[in-house]
């Protein structure tokens, strides 16, 4: 802005405000790349600096040049400035899990390492327990805890495989390059991560290969004065759709231009391929992540800057449109014939399924009839909803809750009622049917438009709303089945627990079928366990000094356990979907409570214990899920662990040791647990 004096100055536009600003604070932190020399060792910085004398001199021949530019030169130029800028820095933040979750596919498994660790099993096994217990044997800290070594075996086995599944890449240099630094987050471990990557190249060959072959001139710009995007450099692929470099395979990349100045850029194009690219400003913006920069005060730009971000938004978008318009065309096809049912499905014919709709005419009726019964179908190899008797799709959908006959269920169950928010569009209901218990489901109307519609995005939604209260179904099937007798396998804790983690896992399996193409859903969740997490702490320390004021143990057991569950829940529904976006407050609160590593491993354990379509797994590996319940109770200083067949709970004296000091007449902080509702499921 003011280039003949002593500070440059550019012109910062992000989404909420604009200002001024010297050219060397853009997009610039302190240190970013390497903090400072220990020893008069070389740091990347160093390396930088030194890279950056012979970029200066690429960009003054580029600056210099008029028409026809040098390939090698501005494939240099260009290359470095992609990977070297704010725009980068904020996507490997933005994508941190996917990225983590990639590497680790490619270069290693959990088990692998966990074997090597000594903690493949999921609970601690007979040879886990000789090696833990000799370590800790007379150990003067665990006695001073004044908790039973042996309540602290579940949870080292616990705090063993939380550790390894989040460092198993430390076991490899190129995973721990990568995994240990992304599945950690933050600016300072995508700065490292982005260090690691510049360290490795500053331009990276094969890119700059690939630009070389492009024709590249320097040209003088009429018009608007351009603007310098956070991504520097705008592609077009070869059907005239522009964004960021790193938006575009390496395949369909067809024109690059990069700003020099104002008035002059540096264009490169593939064969015969042009844009236009008169409308660079306009066509840039919307790909922008935080920021792009100009030099002039303009309103214009102000109002235009209010766009940052949609070019993002309209990819998201569009992804999850194909993904919608992908799953209706595999539900348009019929539901394959499945040659190998599981043994244990108690399977019905689909013909024993009624669907009831006053919201559509007569054509509507036949056409949601067919949409319903091929997303039957495709369930129906995924899970047994055998006990499914009627569909509704109502506009009264309140009513139809109210007035639906239950039969039996009348005398032995509440009505169910929608959701005092109005949010509630789908419920399963227990009904006697022709003296055969049964499930209907209950669907708002908007359900039905938005099968029988057009747009893809309302399809998804629909679709997977009946996906959601169908996986609710499986989910129930499974667990009457796998639990038919009891819990017979385990210890007394085990028995004791899964009243509290069995919900999880069922919220799992359905909110990851319920959210499959409702994006929304996911935010819900991770608010939700945020706000938990939040509270959850508080909760139970309310719950254990109530407890030593009226010494109950079976009440201390229901009262957290309670807690727990609504905590657990929240989690697995949070954790069916995916990870290749940051929630940044979420991570906080998870690092905040010392569950980061514990959340991951929840990731990884909840698919494992079944796959949808084959055969029930067997009760010891749903066992798993009892570790997770008591690794959460130690949020509380609640120790559970078996001694000889007798489940026991320990509350230390010293988790309220202040508290107490005003207290007297205080109950023993140790109570049996055997029989503290063992069976009730």
């Amino acid at each position: 802005m003011n280039a003949t004096g002593k500070v440059a100055r550019v012109r910062v536009f992000r989404a909420d405000r604009s200002y001024t600003s010297p050219v060397e604070d853009v997009a610039a932190e302190r240190f970013f790349y390497s903090d400072l020399a220990q020893g008069g060792a070389e740091t990347l910085d160093d390396v930088i600096t030194r890279y950056e004398n012979g970029l200066a001199s690429d960009l003054a021949e580029l600056n210099a040049t008029s028409g026809p530019a040098s390939p090698q030169t501005a494939a240099r130029v260009v290359t470095h400035l992609l990977v070297r800028n704010d725009h980068v820095r904020g996507i490997m933040q933005a994508g941190a899990s996917a990225i983590a979750g990639l590497v680790g596919d490619l270069f290693g498994s959990e088990e692998k390492v966990s074997a090597l660790l000594g903690a493949a099993d999921k609970t601690p096994g007979p040879q886990f327990r000789k090696v833990f217990e000799e370590h800790i044997a007379d150990n003067p800290i665990i006695s001073a805890m004044g908790v039973p070594p042996a309540a602290f075996i579940p949870i080292a086995h616990a705090m063993l495989r939380e550790n390894s599944s989040a460092s198993y890449g430390e076991m490899s240099g190129a995973i721990e390059e990568v995994v240990s630094r992304f599945q950690a987050h933050g600016p300072l471990e995508a700065r490292d991560a982005h260090a690691r990557a510049l360290s490795a190249s500053l331009a990276p060959q094969e890119r700059i290969e690939m630009l070389e072959r492009f024709t590249w001139r320097v040209n003088d710009v009429d018009g608007d004065l351009l603007i310098l995007p956070d991504f520097v450099a705008l592609g077009w692929n070869s059907d005239g759709v522009a964004g960021s470099l790193l938006e575009h395979g390496k395949d369909e990349l067809a024109v690059v231009m990069m700003p020099l100045s104002p008035r002059r850029a540096l264009v490169g194009s593939i064969s015969e391929v042009t844009a236009d690219t008169s409308n660079f400003n306009e066509a840039a913006i919307p790909h922008c992540l935080s920021f792009f920069v100009g030099s002039e005060v303009s309103p214009a730009l102000e109002l235009a800057a209010t766009k940052i971000g949609f070019g993002t938004a309209a990819l998201l978008s569009q992804s999850l449109e194909q993904s919608a318009a992908s799953f209706r065309a595999t539900v348009a096809e019929a539901p394959p014939a499945r040659t190998e049912q599981p043994a244990d499905w108690a399977s019905e014919p689909l013909g024993r399924i009624e669907l009831h709709t006053d919201c559509v005419d007569q054509e509507g009726g036949r056409r949601l009839n067919a949409v319903i019964g091929q997303i039957l179908g495709l369930t129906r190899s995924r899970f047994d909803i055998s006990t499914l008797r009627r569909i509704i799709i109502t506009s009264d959908y309140d009513g139809a809750l109210s007035s639906l006959d239950r039969g039996r269920f009348e005398t032995i169950e509440a009505s169910p009622v929608s959701s005092a928010a109005g949010l509630s569009i789908a419920y399963n209901i227990n009904i006697e049917q022709d003296g055969v218990d049964g499930v209907a489901i209950v669907l708002r109307d908007s359900v039905a438009a938005g099968l029988l519609g057009e747009d893809d995005l309302s399809f998804g939604w629909a679709a997977s709303v009946v996906l959601g209260q169908l996986a609710r179904l499986g989910a129930m099937a499974l667990i009457n089945k796998v639990f038919e007798g009891g819990v017979t396998e385990g210890d007394q804790i085990d028995a004791l627990l899964f009243r509290y983690s069995l919900p999880g896992w069922k919220a799992w399996l359905v909110s990851g079928y319920a959210g499959l193409l409702d994006p929304e859903l996911k935010n819900i969740h991770r608010e939700q366990l945020l706000d938990r997490l939040t509270t959850i702490t508080d909760d139970l320390v309310g719950i254990r000094r109530g407890y030593r004021i009226h010494g109950d143990i079976d009440r201390l057991i229901e009262d957290a356990g309670e807690a727990m569950s609504e905590l657990f829940e929240l989690a697995c529904a949070a954790a069916s979907h995916s990870g290749d976006d940051r929630d940044d407050a979420l991570e906080a609160m998870l690092a905040e409570r010392g569950l980061t590593n514990w959340f991951g491993l929840l990731r990884s354990d909840l698919p494992s214990i079944w796959r949808e379509g084959t055969v029930y797994p067997a009760q010891a590996e749903m066992l798993v899920l009892n570790q997770h319940i008591r690794r959460l109770f130690l949020l509380g200083a609640i120790f559970f662990w078996d001694d000889d067949g007798r489940g026991r709970v320990e509350v230390p004296h010293w988790s309220d040791f202040d508290w107490m000091l005003a207290h007297s007449q205080l109950p023993a902080d140790s109570g049996d647990a055997a029989d503290a509702n063992t069976d009730s499921m």
